[in-house]
């Protein structure tokens, strides 16, 4: 394992190697992983602008990654060795620098793609999230060779696909706000999505 100043990182996903680093998940497994990913986790695309020096036509690439934060180490190590692939890395989320977390994140789309179709019937606060990343997953490694990638336009499908995470993200900065004002159903119960997919399995 490599140290960095920010933390650790365990051996991460070669660009170049593709779904056979996932491992094939027992049903225990695949209700663990969705538990964690539903209650501590993050299925996000993101459009982020390209600085003036990289050669990108677009000036702005679609970002795609899963997360899964914990405060246990040990937690997020085991997290890792069950899929079989990702990085781990030590990060300090608290504003106060009292708590330390380790986030376990996974970005190549060969590999996202792999995981989520062992998951995603078992995803429930993140299924419509899940289910969009897939489909852009698929859509960008369909068109891998149509050049570099810097190159490569996304198709209005893509684009789409971006605009609804968008709204989603809205929709969840919503509820957050009616949560801390006291609106006590705004928020999916994380636990009890938990306990549903720990009794399915």
């Amino acid at each position: 394992m490599r140290k960095f100043k920010h933390g650790f990182k365990t051996p991460g996903f070669n660009r170049g190697m593709k779904e056979k680093v996932i491992r094939k998940l027992s049903n225990l497994e695949k209700g663990w992983i969705a538990g964690c990913i539903d209650s501590d986790g993050s299925i996000t695309i993101l459009k982020v602008p390209t600085p003036p020096i990289l050669h990108y036509k677009r000036r702005y690439v679609i970002q795609t990654w899963i997360k899964f934060s914990n405060t246990n180490r040990d937690v997020v190590q085991k997290f890792r060795d069950v899929i079989g692939a990702g990085q781990i890395v030590q990060t300090n989320l608290d504003p106060k620098g009292t708590t330390l977390y380790y986030t376990w994140t996974l970005y190549p789309k060969y590999a996202i793609k792999s995981l989520l179709l062992q998951i995603k019937d078992i995803l429930i606060v993140k299924k419509e999230r899940a289910l969009l990343m897939l489909q852009f997953c698929e859509s960008r490694i369909k068109h891998l060779q149509e050049g570099p990638r810097a190159k490569r336009e996304y198709s209005d499908e893509e684009i789409a696909i971006l605009k609804r995470f968008r709204e989603l993200n809205e929709k969840k900065g919503v509820l957050e706000m009616k949560r801390k004002m006291g609106d006590i159903n705004a928020t999916p119960d994380n636990k009890q999505a938990i306990t549903i997919i720990k009794n399915s399995v």
